[in-house]
């Protein structure tokens, strides 16, 4: 998770005592004495004796987390792992010694249980689903004030950004892509739709995590990672980095052909590129950067060559698949037509 959605989370909780650690530059906090730390691996690390039947209930009733939350030396969060992790304190009780989360949502999810246990110390029907409404509404509230804070940037157009930094004569082969490329820009990227709103807060916790720092800016990019029916993962990045000004977004996806997909674009003042690769059966099949102010390809390994013709074909075919899975995966999983601009 990024260092946004961490005090983001915190601040839903009510926790106002983070600091920075002058040793390690590390935010960190103190909550019923558990030592919280995020980490710059983007990981956040929950240590102290966390109850066993806490960590037991976890491990059981939230599937859907178990990658997310994790006891400290485990690569999934089960019953197994949990018994494996348990230890005895000087007073004979039952323990684990932490957990790291990797995802804002897991550690609502961590931390709602120990504050439930601390609170109450007992289950009740009654108590649960008072909490579990309580837990829902923070999720809620949560996945509504990130998606505010990151409004902005994703709802930053490429048209938009070419608009304050470059002018907008298109080369005769950038007329020809940018209409497929904006395409795909508007469906990996509902937020720069004034058309289009948010489905269910609930999906959108479940399918997509945010990363505030990406491959293409420190400070102002945001990621979109989106979990498939299938189980395999689609991303989306859009970067807007106003020190060194460029506009880059980034779709992976696998077609029907089985085949790993690539394709990045990147706008910055003196050039359009798209860097397009594709894997079959890990075999390379493409591999191309197009200079499309230039009209040239690049590659690491050959002088620059012009673009011809079957190379535009080829980036067209490849860009109508990447819109249509965009479309499947992000445009009509989470969102609907609407006129409203805002997310509330």
């Amino acid at each position: 998770m990024s260092n946004l959605e961490f005090e983001t989370v915190m601040t839903e909780l009510g926790i106002k005592n983070l600091r920075k650690d002058t040793s390690t530059g590390e935010t960190i906090c103190f909550i019923n004495g558990m030592h919280i730390a995020y980490r710059e691996n983007g990981k956040v690390d929950v240590e102290g004796n966390i109850p066993y039947e806490v960590a037991l209930l976890i491990a059981k009733k939230y599937p859907e987390f178990r990658d997310q939350i994790l006891p400290f030396g485990s690569r999934a969060n089960t019953k197994e792992m949990v018994n494996k992790s348990k230890i005895l304190t000087k007073d004979n009780k039952s323990v684990i010694n932490g957990y790291w989360s990797i995802s804002a949502q897991g550690l609502i999810v961590l931390l709602t249980e120990l504050e439930y246990y601390h609170q109450y110390g007992i289950y009740t029907e009654e108590l649960r689903k008072s909490f579990k409404l309580r837990q829902r509404e923070l999720l809620e509230s949560y996945a509504k004030s990130i998606l505010e804070k990151h409004y902005d940037m994703l709802g930053y157009t490429k048209e938009e950004w070419r608009a304050n930094n470059l002018d907008n004569n298109y080369s005769d082969i950038e007329a020809e892509i940018v209409p497929y490329m904006e395409e795909l820009s508007k469906n990996m990227n509902p937020f720069a739709n004034g058309d289009h709103k948010i489905n269910s807060i609930e999906d959108l916790n479940k399918g997509i995590r945010f990363a505030h720092k990406n491959s293409y800016a420190e400070q102002d990019g945001c990621g979109l990672h989106i979990k498939n029916e299938d189980g395999t993962s689609s991303y989306c990045e859009v970067g807007i980095n106003p020190q060194y000004p460029y506009f880059a977004h980034k779709f992976k996806f696998m077609n029907e052909e089985g085949e790993d997909v690539q394709i990045e674009s990147l706008i910055d003042a003196t050039a359009n590129l798209i860097m397009f690769n594709v894997d079959r059966a890990n075999f390379v099949k493409f591999d191309l950067t197009y200079d499309l102010n230039n009209a040239v390809t690049k590659t690491y390994i050959e002088e620059d060559k012009p673009i011809t013709q079957e190379q535009i074909d080829v980036l067209k075919l490849y860009l109508e698949q990447a819109t249509a899975k965009a479309k499947i995966v992000v445009t009509d999983k989470f969102f609907t037509p609407s006129k409203r601009k805002k997310l509330h």
